[in-house]
């Protein structure tokens, strides 16, 4: 279980750094402010207005793309999180 535990962890950190990172690299975007730290927690709009509070632009298409991709990685996130909750769930069922 710890095992499992450890690889869930490590997963969820990977799928977060490399969104953080990605939209860095396109936005040049302050990620250590919380509400961007925390992205996955936000609904696109929000998601959306802190990417404009930076100054920059984001044409339709461009939009688009990020709405998209924001969507799957969140998803990818809330779900790593649910499956990590559920491991130490069992873990302390277990002791």
């Amino acid at each position: 279980m710890v095992k499992i535990k450890l690889f869930k962890e490590h997963e969820l950190e990977v799928v977060k750094t490399q969104f953080q990172n990605s939209l860095n690299e396109e936005f040049k975007l302050d990620l250590f402010n919380k509400r961007m730290q925390e992205w996955y927690k936000l609904e696109w709009m929000d998601f959306k207005k802190e990417i404009l509070k930076s100054g920059e632009k984001l044409p339709y298409r461009k939009q688009n793309d990020l709405q998209r991709y924001f969507t799957k990685q969140k998803k990818k996130v809330l779900s790593l999180s649910k499956e990590l909750s559920l491991v130490k769930f069992e873990m302390i069922k277990a002791s």
